[in-house]
């Protein structure tokens, strides 16, 4: 699983309060196997908060304009974003956020474009040849029961952003 970003807004006390960290937090704690940070959103984390967040995550962090090489399960691949450019020699997953949903790029790319909020892109990827089977975009509805561990895992989060923010100054 890989989120593209603006997994916390800056409009967000949490997030304020954070400086950033809280969503990808609860991303990592669900099991994402990546998070990319930046992108057209701009929403800068100060280097304190980034080395505090590789730190504390499992999950790898793609910062914008670069190339993050992944591993599972004995496939490697690498994560694109921005003007970075995919090796010849390895597949991988563009992120180009001025496109919607996902296709199939040129030379071996997966190309993940925005979705809209309430949904999940999927797509099944034929290995070892690289050939995307499908790709489309699932609806969650709204009425989808919430996940236990997922609803502790935020309980736990706003609960320490709420103490930070006491002792920052700013109780939400």
């Amino acid at each position: 699983m890989l989120d593209l970003g603006d997994s916390c807004s800056p409009q967000s006390w949490i997030c304020r309060a954070t400086q950033g960290r809280a969503g990808l937090m609860i991303l990592d704690g669900m099991g994402y196997d990546a998070a990319v940070i930046g992108g057209r959103e701009r929403v800068p984390i100060p280097a304190a908060s980034m080395q505090r967040l590789r730190d504390r995550l499992v999950m790898p962090l793609v910062e914008w304009h670069t190339l993050r090489e992944l591993s599972k399960g004995g496939v490697r691949l690498a994560i694109v974003t921005g003007d970075a450019a995919l090796p010849p020699d390895l597949h991988g997953i563009r992120v180009d956020r001025s496109k919607t949903g996902l296709s199939q790029g040129g030379d071996g790319e997966l190309v993940v474009g925005d979705v809209p909020g309430g949904v999940l892109g999927r797509a099944i990827v034929a290995w070892p040849a690289w050939a995307v089977e499908l790709a489309d975009v699932l609806d969650l509805p709204d009425e989808t029961p919430p996940d236990p561990t997922i609803a502790a895992i935020m309980e736990l989060v706003e609960h320490e952003a709420r103490l930070f923010a006491q002792q920052q100054g700013g109780i939400p």
